[in-house]
């Protein structure tokens, strides 16, 4: 079936800002954790060590380090894994810092996870307390905000049941280069516009929208219209209200068809 419609996108960005995400996400998980860490923000840290992740100002050909304390309260020696995700955009906005998807390359071409290293592994004796060194380092400069995060993982065995666990934190880390210019802006865009079933295994209109810009958007407002082109009477509407996309990234908005016809 061909589905005529018209679209009316509406956006209302809130401030972009260098960063408004919680330091730690952790994974739920039924048994206590297998690690505990602490990050520890340096004194130059835009916002303060309030904000529990890192937010630092880099400039070009600039070689930073900073730590992450880790602790093991087994009684057993613990392997942590260490990685650096680029933070990515859910569906109808909000940010993921766990690599659940892939970046998009025609926006982020230059990710800040390439700018990071972070040990692969570092093993923990039971009882020990370590600092692990994470090292920034630049080039060239860069204009606006390159939203990261470090993963940390360890596999958790229940001997109940006789499975293993990953149990993962995602620890912020911001980049912020040049400010932008006023001219340097793009703002949100929709090239492109499909029907699908959700992961909830719903119908649904998506419309597509690019962050082309390097910043976070906060209370982002998106309200889309669409209407068949035959059946004037035949409208879909959705809004998105404190949104929050992370930056140079895409996502889809859903409008969900609730058995209405294209």
């Amino acid at each position: 079936m061909t589905m005529l419609v018209g679209m009316v996108l509406t956006l209302g960005i809130g401030t972009a800002q260098a960063a408004k995400k919680k330091s730690t996400i952790k994974l739920s998980a039924a048994n206590k954790a297998t690690f505990m860490l602490m990050p520890e923000l340096p004194k130059d840290n835009i916002g303060g060590k309030q904000l529990g992740y890192f937010n630092l100002h880099i400039k070009p050909n600039q070689v930073k380090t900073i730590r992450i304390k880790v602790y093991n309260p087994t009684e057993h020696t613990i392997n942590i894994y260490g990685q650096v995700k680029d933070a990515t955009t859910n569906d109808n906005a909000s940010v993921d810092y766990l690599g659940s998807h892939a970046n998009n390359q025609q926006l982020l071409k230059k990710p800040g996870s390439q700018l990071v290293t972070v040990p692969k592994k570092t093993s923990l004796p039971a009882g020990a307390t370590k600092r692990i060194a994470i090292k920034v380092k630049t080039n060239d400069g860069f204009k606006g905000t390159k939203a990261t995060a470090i993963n940390l993982s360890a596999d958790q065995f229940n001997q109940k049941s006789a499975v293993k666990n990953a149990y993962r934190y995602a620890i912020g880390l911001i980049l912020n280069g040049q400010q932008l210019g006023k001219k340097d802006y793009r703002y949100l865009e929709s090239p492109s516009i499909k029907t699908r079933f959700t992961k909830e295994g719903k119908a649904a209109i998506s419309v597509k929208l690019n962050n082309p810009d390097p910043v976070y958007l906060e209370k982002a407002k998106v309200k889309i219209k669409l209407q068949n082109q035959k059946w004037g009477f035949i409208q879909y509407t959705t809004s998105v209200k404190n949104g929050k996309v992370a930056p140079n990234t895409s996502f889809y908005v859903d409008l969900l068809l609730g058995g209405k016809r294209l």
